[in-house]
């Protein structure tokens, strides 16, 4: 998924052969809204560890 700017429908953007984006508007609202969190139970090579990831702050869903 990517943001999609202007005013035209339904458009799919080439990202490389055989890859393609779906544009959707405000879609960089979860993007400029963001927040890091740890999840720290993944296993890895039979080991616990820690994850950082990025996800969208609950307040970037309420509309």
């Amino acid at each position: 998924l990517t943001h999609q700017r202007g005013s035209r429908e339904d458009v799919a953007l080439t990202v490389q052969r055989g890859l393609s984006a779906q544009a959707l508007r405000y879609t960089n609202i979860l993007h400029d809204n963001r927040m890091a969190i740890t999840i720290n139970d993944f296993l890895i090579n039979g080991e616990l560890a820690d994850i950082n990831v990025k996800v969208p702050t609950p307040a970037a869903f309420v509309g």
